[in-house]
């Protein structure tokens, strides 16, 4: 066995705990507990810039003004059976938009739910 093979059968190793860990139970405990709070720190700091780097909404009605052609855009969601928070705010996402001229199109595949299709 080579040095380069033993080397990597020991990073596959030291992988495999970590991603045991993150698809476990524990890991929602381990987040709350503090475990990881150094990565929480660095995600929500990356939320903050990004939130931040986004342009006010004037800037964007300034752009559209400028269309010298406005096409309808046409958004198209499948959806079976879908959480109802995710569906609503899929569809909020979409009535946010500052471009106007969309349509939504939801193709139901059966839901077994009726508040689906209303």
């Amino acid at each position: 066995m080579g040095s380069d093979h033993l080397g990597k059968r020991l990073l596959e190793w030291k992988r495999s705990p970590g991603q045991l860990l993150l698809h476990s139970p524990l890991h929602p405990l381990l987040l709350k507990v503090g475990a990881f709070r150094h990565i929480q720190r660095a995600y929500q700091a990356w939320v903050k810039r990004e939130q931040n780097a986004v342009p006010p909404p004037p800037w964007f009605q300034d752009r559209y003004d400028q269309f010298p052609w406005r096409p309808v855009c046409s958004i198209l969601m499948p959806v079976h059976n879908p959480k109802r928070e995710w569906l609503e705010a899929a569809i909020a996402s979409v009535q946010r938009q500052f471009y106007s001229l969309w349509e939504l199109c939801i193709c139901d595949d059966c839901s077994s739910e009726p508040w689906v299709r209303r």
